[in-house]
């Protein structure tokens, strides 16, 4: 079992996608160094998606979303982009509240260049470490 679902807003233009996969990226190996096991959508499925021409929209991957959040303990919204613009983050949150899950904020402070480095935070209490 992982430790969280990072959920992230990812629908827009090419370049906003590609930056959104960025800073997931950043986040989940920010987690990843303090010591918690991560299932990060966006950055796992990202370049799989371009690289094979599958769609990268919500609908696409519902069910694999709802899978990795199932598999996860907590449920973590990267407040980075407007996340409550997107339907998607919106669907996956109410499916892990319906499950029950642990609902967590990671803030982020976005670094001088675009491609970081970034400085995340917990917006609130850090989850424990298993």
């Amino acid at each position: 079992m992982f430790d969280g679902y990072l959920a992230q807003r990812y629908t827009g233009t090419d370049l906003e996608q590609a930056e959104r996969c960025q800073v997931g990226e950043a986040c989940a190996a920010w987690l990843f160094r303090q010591g918690l096991m991560v299932y990060a959508p966006i950055p796992s499925w990202h370049h799989i998606a371009r690289a094979h021409h599958i769609n990268g929209d919500y609908v696409t991957f519902a069910a694999l979303n709802r899978a990795g959040i199932e598999a996860c303990r907590e449920f973590w919204i990267l407040d980075y982009d407007e996340p409550g613009k997107s339907a998607g983050v919106q669907d996956e949150r109410q499916i892990a509240k319906d499950a029950g899950k642990i609902d967590r904020l990671i803030g982020i402070y976005l670094g001088v260049a675009a491609s970081g480095p970034h400085i995340f935070y917990w917006l609130g209490e850090a989850p424990c470490q298993t």
